[in-house]
């Protein structure tokens, strides 16, 4: 018996994979940025939270298609200019 599974051409494919892997990586940087900053941590602690947040990134995000992950870019990214927003204009309120 056949799987009726349409497999996506390897460009399509290695699109998402190098997507998730952007995303992932820009993700666990930018908390282990803020631990760093927060609490102060060596060089060691920094990639290992780095690492691991990369791969509970992967394990999350392991199913999902091009189009959720272009959605979680879009909520990360707004949600850093609302941070930042808050960072420029916080001490002047």
């Amino acid at each position: 018996m056949q799987s009726l599974e349409i497999k996506q051409p390897l460009p399509a494919r290695a699109l998402v994979w190098s997507l998730k892997w952007l995303s992932g990586f820009i993700f666990s940087f930018i908390l282990s940025v803020a631990g760093l900053t927060l609490i102060g941590y060596g060089s060691f602690s920094f990639i290992f939270v780095l690492v691991c947040t990369q791969i509970l990134f992967w394990r999350v995000f392991h199913n999902f298609g091009l189009i959720s992950i272009l959605v979680f870019d879009a909520v990360m990214v707004f949600l850093f200019l609302v941070l930042r927003l808050y960072v420029v204009l916080g001490p002047d309120l």
